[in-house]
Parts: C-alpha cells; structure tokens; sequence
C-alpha cells in the first residue's frame, strides 16, 4: 500500500464519472467485527487497473493496480505479490520488498496520471513529495495448524519479516514486534508494527480497509504537518521582517489577517475531513485494530503536533489582530492631535 496526496478534496462523484475505468465503492463487510454503524464517510472510490508486472527478485506483482481516492484528497496504491513458501522464503520476500524502488516509482506514476484524469473533480490539485508505504504479508496457513501456537513458537522468525530484518532479533525486540497482536476467533490474527503487518484470515477484506486507512491518515497528518510549518514559518518572517513603516501600510494588516486566518481555516479542514472520514469507536474488533494501529504508527502524536500548530496560528492571529488594533488607535490619536494642533497654530494666524 503506498499513499499520496493529490489534492486539497475530492469530489468522489465527479471523480467517479471522469474515472476511465469501472469503479466501485469502498465499503465495509458489515459482519460482527463491522456493524452497520461503521462505514466511510463518503465511501472512498475504488478503482482497478491493469499494469505491467513489476519483479522483485524471483518474484513479480499482479499485472493489477488497485487505486483507491478518498475525498479528502489522498490516493491509496496497493500491488500485490502472489507468495508461496515458509517462513523463510517470506522473509526473502520481505528484504526484496524493503530494498526495492520500482513499486514507489510505479505507484507515483499513477498518482500522477489520476491527478490530470481527475483533475476537474480535484480542489486544489497538486502532487505531494511525500509518501506512506505499508507491508500486509497475507498468509494463509493449515486449517489444522493451532494459529496461537504457531505465531508463539516462530516469533523470532516473524518478526524478522516484519521488520524485514536478515539478522535475528533480540528478544526483547521480538517481544515488541509481536506485542501488537488482535484475533477475533481461532481461525485469524493480525499482527500490526509501525511498516508493515501480518494478516491471517480468510475473510481479509475489512482488516486492510481499516490498515489502508491508517496508512493514509499518517500520510495526511505528516503532510498537513508540514504546510503548518511552512504556514508558521513564513507568518513569523513576515512579522519580523517588516519595517515600520510597512505596518502603516493601508490594507496589509487587513491582508495579513486574512491570510493567516485562510492558513488555519485550511488546517482545520483538513484534519476534520480525516478524522471524520471513518468514525472507528466503541469495542468493536475492527476498532479495537484500528487503534492499535494508528498508535502503532505514531498517529496520534502528529496528530498532537498538528493541534498544537493549529493553536500557535490562532494564537499569531490573535497577537496580529490585536496590534492592528492598537495601530489603528495611535493612527487616530495622532490625526486627533495634528487637528488640535491645527486649530492651535489657525488661532495664532488669525
């Protein structure tokens, strides 16, 4: 799974009409682990596609692209690799996937090619540097075989796989990587780190919705991270750099409110269109995975970041607002003491 941003929103309707090849919708199976209640908020658009092969070293992808768009402006790119083999073998195919380059290449490609085909349903289309990948190795293991027993007693060598490691791990190590296990019944689990998951279910679909968009959310958290910075960045310089003369300036105070206040409005948008895209509470199984793996990714300490950067621009906003004020002030006291002292010089010249 590698995720992108296109755009500031998108309109999924539209985006489904210019679409050039058939679409679906991106919903939950609604089972135990989904109840009706969970579901995206519109449901992502899901379209797939063919594409050349990609090989990785005596392997290869699908010749299949699955693409899915959320509508606020983030693009999912998911390849998958047929596997067959032990424990080993995957750990081969995890250091061949970890080392490659070709799959972000190929996924940036399409990016690109959705943001002209869509461009029309896009507010504010525009190609993030930035990208999230995330590894789901889907297993399928012996219906006989006790699936507990067998993630205890091979740890060590799952969580090289999930780590995509050659060497082995401490224990301790082990312990963190696995530590991060969910089961719903005897016959599945999921095993989440920051980069990558093990998934063993026969009914997969609903758990790699909930791992994509994880993997999504960090992307947007991280990006809108950035434009904050940049946002702060560039308000700081502008108050420090003015000289004062520019402060009396007609219409930038005026100019400058309007902008720092477009900054955050822009901020708040964004993070709200995110988090409200998919309400994931309760204990629910699925929710339960969902948290386990925002915390896993770091989620909710951008996510803090975020918030606090969101103050910092209300807060220059406030500061800028109030000294606008008092400029106004002085700018009246002073007209009102050059009329007196207007007055005052006419009644000597009379």
């Amino acid at each position: 799974m590698l995720a992108f941003d296109i755009a500031m929103g998108v309109d999924i309707d539209r985006a489904a009409e210019l679409a050039r090849a058939a679409t679906t919708r991106g919903r939950f199976a609604h089972d135990r682990r989904a109840p009706a209640s969970m579901n995206f908020q519109p449901p992502p658009l899901c379209i797939r596609t063919d594409a050349p092969a990609i090989s990785l070293a005596r392997w290869s992808t699908d010749a299949a692209m699955d693409v899915t768009i959320f509508d606020f402006g983030a693009v999912s790119v998911t390849r998958s690799i047929p596997f067959e083999g032990d424990l080993a073998t995957l750990l081969e195919l995890a250091i061949a996937v970890e080392e490659q380059k070709t799959l972000v290449e190929s996924a940036r490609t399409r990016a690109e090619e959705l943001l002209r085909e869509l461009w029309p349903a896009l507010q504010r289309p525009s190609l993030s540097d930035k990208m999230e990948d995330y590894v789901v190795f889907e297993c399928r293991l012996d219906p006989s075989e006790n699936i507990a027993r067998s993630l205890n007693d091979q740890a060590q060598g799952w969580a090289q796989v999930l780590r995509g490691e050659r060497n082995r791990l401490s224990d301790q190590e082990v312990r963190e990587v696995m530590s991060a296990r969910l089961s719903y019944g005897e016959h599945d689990a999921v095993i989440i780190d920051w980069g990558s998951a093990v998934l063993i279910d026969p009914h997969p679909q609903d758990t790699l919705r909930v791992l994509e968009f994880a993997n999504v959310e960090l992307l947007e958290m991280r990006h809108l991270d950035d434009r904050l910075d940049e946002a702060l960045e560039g308000t700081f310089k502008a108050l420090t750099s003015a000289g004062w003369l520019t402060h009396w300036r007609p219409g930038r105070g005026r100019r400058r409110l309007e902008h720092v206040a477009g900054l955050r409005t822009d901020g708040v948008q964004m993070f709200e269109s995110v988090n409200n895209a998919l309400k994931l509470l309760g204990d629910q199984f699925l929710a339960r995975m969902y948290r386990t793996a925002t915390q896993r990714m770091g989620i909710p300490a951008w996510e803090a970041s975020v918030l606090r950067k969101l103050e910092n621009l209300e807060s220059v906003y406030d500061k800028i607002a109030d000294r606008e004020g008092n400029l106004r002030m002085e700018f009246l006291e002073w007209i009102i003491i050059l009329l007196i002292a207007f007055e005052v010089v006419m009644s000597f010249l009379r």
